[in-house]
């Protein structure tokens, strides 16, 4: 039943590339934000004279599929667009033996140049060669490091944010702040007094703090409102990722520092996947110090980070999934906090106990007693005829009902009443309170690989992002000065096609949208004043 609808799908990406082909002979051709490599270099025979039309056969070992080429007359060869990955290069020709070159790493946005010198025999005979001298870079002056898979699921991550890993590159710096923030929180994280806007917070090579830029299988995440990344791939589904520092290619021009690439895993012609769960609560943490200086308990406190992974072949050697999902739970109690709020007397107008941090009664003048207003005698005048402003305390330092306002009164109806004795003649900070803290995410990743022929490969991905970021306020009430539960949503997709044209031109289209919502959901309803 699979096989109509791919070759259906082989239809639609062939006339999707002729298509754009031909619009893109109408144009000057660029080169993109590279998320694969390329593997070139020239064939020798022994004496060291150049072998042309040798067959040159590139094999990736996570799914089988090879990529071939010939060499020119000059003995050159060049494959690009190959994922990162482990490979193996095989080159055969009349007269020689078959070489094969093993062991071979091949990092995004890399030009590996693997020269092989072949022998005289038949190509019936098999030289494997293995061990040889670290490969360099020597076809690409710009600077930069890449981050492995196997970083970045071996290091530990707090939040497991790759881009808390950034730092491991020369000439990265990262604000301590934006350490700790939580993947898969899109744009909030695991605390509200540590937002994840920080988090692209880096500096590369002295530039400043969100100007660099951060693509994800080769198309931006940035959001233009706060140029901050709407979304950060989990490690698990990171196959690797490089920080560009200097010299890059005119091709990332959205960037006044640097240059973070990111490309996906893929899946594999052999099933695997994993679950994990990181849990931390209050069992193993300390008191608040404020808290406990005033005989609070230790409050709640949760984080609970969990997720899973996998991928494996549809369609062995020609189509592979690979898709995972993480959340993060974070509620704790932040306590030892403290407010002034007015006391019972001070509520009904009396003011005569209320004092100053010097002990100092705090009078209370009558605004309506005010020389030269309200119909009250014109003031006084100094020596040079300026006036001298004048009014009258309250009798006893007490407010008179009539003079209370009743939507002033309503209001104070939702501030609760002094919970602890307060510190100083003045008695403030006689209000304790703790804050309940919340951060909740979901993020959800679906990468599809397809190849069509030895021509044409496709591949497709989904991410989709929701989080909410919020707390209680101090009493309650709507007199709460908290704004409310932020709410995000992010969905990024990527469409990837890449069609050999011949053995000298390539077409690589790549389509993608990164969409950001945020919004905010008030805590209380409206409730009357009146």
């Amino acid at each position: 039943m699979l096989i109509p609808h791919f070759s259906k799908l082989r239809l639609l990406a062939i006339t999707f590339s002729f298509f754009a082909m031909a619009l893109c002979w109408t144009s000057t051709p660029a080169r993109s934000q590279n998320i694969t490599g390329t593997i070139l270099g020239t064939i020798s025979d022994p004496s060291g004279a150049s072998v042309p039309d040798a067959r040159v056969t590139i094999t990736n070992l996570a799914t089988n599929q090879s990529h071939g080429a010939t060499t020119s007359k000059t003995g050159t060869y060049e494959v690009p667009y190959l994922p990162p990955g482990q490979y193996q290069v095989t080159v055969s020709h009349t007269g020689f033996k078959t070489t094969v070159r093993k062991g071979i790493t091949l990092e995004v946005d890399r030009r590996l140049v693997i020269n092989l010198r072949l022998q005289l025999g038949s190509t019936a005979t098999s030289v494997t060669v293995t061990g040889q001298t670290p490969l360099l870079n020597t076809t690409s002056a710009a600077l930069g490091q890449v981050v492995s898979s196997r970083t970045t699921e071996a290091l530990p991550i707090l939040g497991r944010n790759i881009f808390d890993l950034a730092a491991l590159s020369a000439g990265v710096m990262v604000n301590p702040k934006a350490l700790g923030g939580v993947a898969s929180a899109g744009t909030v994280t695991g605390t509200t007094q540590t937002p994840l806007f920080v988090s692209s917070d880096i500096s590369i090579n002295g530039g400043r703090y969100r100007t660099n830029d951060y693509l994800v299988d080769g198309v931006t995440v940035m959001m233009p409102a706060n140029n901050n990344f709407a979304i950060a791939p989990t490690p698990a589904n990171t196959a690797e990722f490089k920080v560009l520092t200097n010299s890059f290619g005119p091709q990332y021009g959205r960037s006044g520092g640097g240059v973070i690439s990111v490309v996906t895993k893929s899946g594999t012609n052999h099933w695997h996947g994993e679950a994990y769960d990181f849990l931390r609560n209050r069992r193993l943490n300390a008191n608040n110090y404020f808290a406990d200086a005033q005989g609070q308990s230790k409050g709640p406190s949760t984080f609970d980070l969990f997720g899973g992974y996998a991928g494996g072949p549809l369609i062995k050697n020609d189509t592979f999934i690979f898709g995972g999902f993480e959340g993060s739970r974070n509620h704790g109690l932040q306590s030892g906090l403290n407010y002034t709020v007015p006391t019972a007397l001070e509520r009904n107008g009396d003011f005569s106990q209320t004092f100053d941090s010097r002990g100092n009664p705090v009078t209370i003048y009558n605004p309506f007693s005010l020389c030269g207003a309200f119909g009250n005698p014109a003031c006084a005048t100094d020596a040079n005829g300026q006036p001298i402003y004048t009014r009258q305390p309250f009798q006893n330092n007490v407010i008179p009902t009539s003079r209370m306002n009743p939507v002033a009164l309503k209001l104070m109806s939702y501030v609760p009443l002094p919970n602890q004795p307060g510190t100083g003649p003045q008695q403030a900070n006689n209000y304790g309170w703790a804050q309940n803290e919340f951060a909740n995410s979901n993020q959800w990743s679906v990468r599809i690989d397809h190849r069509f022929t030895d021509r044409n490969s496709l591949f497709g991905r989904v991410t989709r992002n929701t989080g909410e970021l919020g707390n209680t306020g101090q009493f309650g009430t709507i007199a709460d000065n908290v704004l409310g539960v932020d709410v995000s949503h992010v969905i990024n997709v990527v469409l990837n096609d890449t069609y050999t044209v011949s053995p000298t031109n390539f077409l690589n289209l790549r389509y993608g949208l990164t969409r950001l919502f945020e919004g905010r959901t008030p805590i209380h309803g409206a409730i009357p004043l009146t």
